[in-house]
């Protein structure tokens, strides 16, 4: 088919933003081929007969240095329709290219390519169309987006010096976009990437994963990966990937190889793998922990998709933010959830954690206690918005005070859909949301890919940018109740809604229920055991009457425990029997009441999971729920502590106290998986290193089970009700895991509680990982509080009886603080609060 050209044309616009996130005119090289037949043009000799590229390439210049564009995908839509618009009797179709320098700081170009078909009628012409769709091949039902030479430095070959030298390689990556996917991106008809294709998370991720964490034999084997953490992980459906290796060869510029991977052939890569370990299984008569972590995918593939049910028919997803700064601040904001919960239009599906930071625009008042909700429902943006102010209202708001002044209760509409939306009383999206940290943070825990489409820029780059900015404060701090209400606890490092300017003061006994986290957390929360039981490992018997149980509890606290978590019934895996529930009530309930009437001050948790327990717990004043299973063993333990209102602790076991020890539940390795080989012996490991590969896999393995099941539990939480903020998480030391595991979970907490994507950086065999990365991305771990219990446990012994482990007890609560563990639960309060202490200045 003839065409028309035009070369690299560089012009000077405004694309987006640059790799310094800055909006300023870029040098952009523009490509376009006109089909359009030449024949008239080749007989007459005269230029009306054809595509004047002249008049084309200044419609062109002048176009794109005058207007601003949102992105590449934009200009070569508005390219083609230049093209299109010149001469649209006798243009079939209009390639574009778009090439942008330094869209990646690494890479010699970011570019889109795209194949635009005329539409209308073009009378003689018309004949030629059916050659010119074919001339455009993949094209015609696909747009390009490419990231050319991307320059990283890898370990990759069989030679000896390969294996010990970085050598630079030319990565090209490929994003093939079906032309019938749903625009979700910028207002150009007909081509988009979609929102969670982000080309520059990809481009990101596949720097850090190729170049710190792969060691590959071969060229092939890193093309393969690479298309893998595109697909798996960027939910790409489709990829080119190409490698050039300039040092390879002598006498040439370089080596490559290229690749096309689709999704289907990925997956059924990963399903072959899987089928052929099964077999290995089967033939050895052994149960993995693969069998394991497939039933738990199969099980969260099916808990993810029901949930992406929404439960309200017809309804649309708004994010409210949510702030007070008057009162009980926490009751407040449970109580708004509670309200919106109970309507039958609006329900809370997903909240932020929660933020106590200093107030904005008016500064002469206490500071602020800040989340985020994330709702269904079925009213409109209108009555949305006078159903929020009802809430307002009923919480006490008053409405005559100074606008930004205190408030009981404070609920903006941030988002409404991907709504652009703006009438005298409401403006969505919010038209302060992207100056504060305060809102958008929350709204970050849940989805920080949520795009601004009045800003077309996603809320967690916006609220990176806010902490670069030397006018806006970095105060906010993330804080965890320890209650349902903020005054009814008193602990050391507490906070409350004092003036922003205040000192916060650290006096045990002033009633403050928030325990700030992160950063500037300096505390460790100390948690000191009693079983009021005949049969627990440590100490049955010892505090088996009500009286000499409540006093070790007020020993306990006035020695420095922080929470004080009374059981019934023993975990101890040779108490073959589960006492009743009558029989766990009669323990625990006169316990917990006696408690209360010397002190209400004093916070009460639970370590039940039996739902009915716990729910006689709470009315009688515990504070806390402390579920050994997170849920699993009574599946009505979510809907009680949703019920209630207050923070839950979810610790990772399989199965019961009686069977957490069996094969099967200890099981978390996999059949090993060595690395690519080549075939020659001589470019093997060395058997010491392939033992050290071996271990790092088992590690990870186990850490990957841990993790997935935990995040499995957070999403069980939040789906019954149970806001982010009242969860705590514990990986369950000592629970279905043997003496080595325990160990290296104790060794690995930073990775365990890390970003999920990290826990892949650390081998190159990525195929066993890939599905649990897709659903652990769902529902993330990152940033809960963490709990972690090792006081007297048997992997500690050293031939002693649990009272003499106090000391080794210490070991591992000072590795707890060093890796930021929030609360120690231990059994020797008065002898290790020193230790924690100490520890504190050291770590914190």
């Amino acid at each position: 088919m003839d065409t028309i050209e035009i070369h690299n044309l560089e012009v000077r616009t405004i694309l987006g933003r640059d790799s310094w996130d800055r909006t300023k005119k870029q040098p952009v090289l523009i490509t376009v081929k006109v089909q359009a037949s030449v024949a008239e043009a080749g007989r007459y000799d005269r230029v009306t007969d054809s595509v004047h590229y002249g008049k084309l390439c200044k419609a062109i210049e002048k176009f794109a240095e005058s207007q601003a564009h949102k992105c590449m995908e934009e200009l070569a839509e508005n390219v083609a329709d230049i093209c299109f618009s010149l001469k649209a009797d006798m243009v079939m179709g209009v390639f574009v290219t778009i090439k942008k320098r330094k869209t990646f700081l690494r890479a010699k170009y970011g570019q889109v390519e795209i194949y635009r078909a005329q539409k209308k009628e073009i009378g003689q012409y018309e004949k030629f169309r059916e050659i010119a769709l074919k001339s455009a091949g993949e094209l015609v039902g696909e747009d390009l987006v490419s990231v050319i030479d991307l320059k990283l430095s890898v370990i990759l070959g069989v030679n000896t010096w390969e294996r010990y030298e970085k050598q630079n390689i030319l990565v090209g990556m490929t994003i093939h976009v079906e032309k019938n996917e749903e625009k979700e991106l910028g207002q150009s008809q007909g081509f988009v990437i979609k929102k969670n294709q982000d080309i520059r998370k990809l481009v990101d991720r596949v720097s850090k994963y190729t170049e710190e964490r792969t060691n590959y034999l071969t060229v092939e084997a890193l093309a393969v990966a690479i298309a893998r953490v595109a697909i798996m992980e960027h939910k790409v459906n489709k990829i080119t990937v190409s490698i050039k290796k300039p040092s390879a060869l002598m006498f040439a510029e370089c080596s490559a190889v290229t690749i096309t991977r689709t999704r289907e052939q990925i997956i059924g890569s990963l399903v072959s793998a899987s089928n052929s370990e099964a077999g290995e299984r089967e033939a050895n008569e052994e149960v993995s922990s693969v069998v394991v972590a497939e039933d738990i995918i199969k099980k969260m593939d099916n808990d993810s998709t029901a949930c992406q049910d929404k439960t309200l028919e017809g309804s649309s997803i708004s994010y409210i933010g949510v702030g007070s700064n008057l009162g009980d601040r926490l009751k407040n904001i449970n109580d708004a959830l509670k309200t919106i919960n109970e309507s039958k239009h609006s329900k809370v599906v997903d909240t932020g954690f929660l933020y106590q930071t200093s107030p904005m625009y008016v500064l002469d008042q206490p500071a602020f206690l800040n989340t985020a909700f994330k709702i269904e429902t079925t009213l409109s943006p209108q009555e949305l918005l006078d159903f929020l102010k009802g809430i307002e209202a009923d919480l006490g708001r008053d409405f005559s005070m100074m606008r930004f002044g205190p408030r009981v209760i404070d609920l903006d509409i941030l988002f409404y859909e991907d709504l652009v939306y703006e009438t005298e009383r409401l403006t969505i999206p919010h038209p302060r949301v992207h100056e504060r940290k305060f809102q958008l943070q929350p709204v970050c825990d849940m989805n920080p890919r949520l795009v601004h489409n009045k800003l077309n820029m996603e809320v967690g780059l916006i609220c990176r940018r806010l902490t670069t900015h030397s006018n806006v404060p970095d105060d906010i701090q993330q804080v965890m109740p320890i209650s349902r209400n903020e005054f009814t606890s008193c602990i050391g490092n507490g906070v409350h809604g004092t003036s922003s300017n205040e000192e916060k003061s650290v006096i045990r006994g002033s009633n403050k229920g928030l325990f700030t986290l992160g950063r500037a957390q300096n505390e460790t929360l100390i948690m000191g055991i009693l079983n009021f039981t005949p049969d627990s490992f440590s100490d049955g018997g010892n505090f088996n009457n009500l009286d000499i149980a409540v006093e070790h509890a007020l020993s306990m606290w006035e020695d420095g425990a922080s929470i004080i978590d009374i059981g019934g019934q023993s975990t101890n895996p040779k108490v073959k029997e589960i006492i009743s529930t009558d029989e766990e009530i009669r323990r625990v309930v006169p316990v917990v009441e006696k408690i209360k009437s010397k002190s209400q001050g004093i916070v009460v948790s639970i370590d039940t999971f039996n739902s009915e327990v716990a729910r006689k717990a709470l009315e009688a004043g515990a504070d806390i729920i402390n579920d050994v299973s997170g849920g699993e063993i009574d599946k009505s333990m979510f809907n009680v502590v949703a019920e209630h209102g207050c923070p839950v602790v979810l610790m990772h076991m399989r199965g019961t106290p009686q069977t957490m020890f069996s094969k099967v539940n200890t099981d978390y390795n996999r059949p090993k998986i060595g690395l690519s080989s080549t075939g020659d012996q001589e470019h093997t490991l060395e058997n010491k290193e392939q033992d050290q590969e071996q271990e790092q896999e088992e590690i990870v393995t186990l850490i990957t089970c841990v993790k997935l099941e935990l995040s499995h539990r957070v999403k069980n939480a939040l789906r019954a009700g149970i806001p982010r903020y009242n969860i705590i998480l514990d990986p369950g030391i000592g629970f279905s895991k043997n003496k080595k595991q325990n160990f290296q979970i104790m060794k690995n907490l930073d990775l365990l509680f890390k970003n999920d994507s990290h826990i892949f950086d650390y081998h190159n065999n990525y195929n066993h990982c890939t599905q649990m990365l897709q659903l652990l991305s769902k529902v993330s771990i990152e940033n809960f509080p963490v709990l972690l219990g090792t006081s007297r446990k048997a992997f500690l012994q050293n031939n002693n009886e649990p009272k003499d482990r106090v000391w080794a007890t210490a070991a591992t609560v000072t590795a707890a603080i060093q890796n930021h563990v929030t609360i120690v639960r231990i059994h020797d309060v008065k002898e290790l609060k020193d230790v924690v202490r100490i520890s504190d200045l050291i770590y914190r």
